[in-house]
């Protein structure tokens, strides 16, 4: 199981040995304290499926550092090591254009699909897109190593299964 339908599971679970009362304590708790592991929650039983033709991670990182998200040459490293690290194929090179005055936009397509970033250094706030078909690339990876290199202190994570009526 995929954790947010476990995290459902789980909550369920607490509705009978808690009561209502304690369960909304209890996931009030889990979303001050996490607010993208919350987000998980909204996983569907079709992402984890074999049932897909694809998973797309729609992703919006809050609080990045300004410099990091405004400095092209290195977004375009940290892309090729988000790449790495998920076990994406590159198909080609890694696209960046900075924007005057600020501002970068990143592009890499995969033999999986692709990974694609828009940045607004003066709002510190990125947002990304990572799309993958198959199971061989790990998308979520490819999500943390992005965070984690724009400073990222919060997150907003959509996780859509595509092509679940086609198969």
């Amino acid at each position: 199981h995929g954790l947010g339908i476990d995290l459902l599971e789980f909550l369920y679970h607490c509705m009978w040995k808690l009561g209502i009362k304690d369960l909304v304590i209890l996931v009030l708790l889990i979303v001050y304290f996490s607010p993208s592991l919350f987000n998980l929650i909204n996983i569907s039983k079709g992402w984890i499926s074999e049932d897909k033709l694809g998973t797309h991670i729609i992703i919006d990182y809050y609080n990045c550092d300004s410099s990091a998200i405004n400095n092209a040459p290195e977004i375009y490293n940290m892309v090729h090591k988000a790449v790495q690290d998920s076990n994406a194929t590159m198909i080609g090179d890694v696209m960046v254009h900075q924007f005057e005055p600020q501002g970068v936009s990143g592009l890499v397509m995969l033999a999986e699909s692709h990974i694609s970033l828009h940045t607004w250094p003066e709002l510190n706030f990125v947002s990304a897109d990572i799309f993958t078909c198959g199971d061989t690339m790990h998308p979520l990876k490819a999500a943390q190593v992005l965070g984690t290199y724009f400073g990222s202190t919060r997150n907003d994570t959509k996780i859509i299964a595509r092509g679940l009526s086609v198969v």
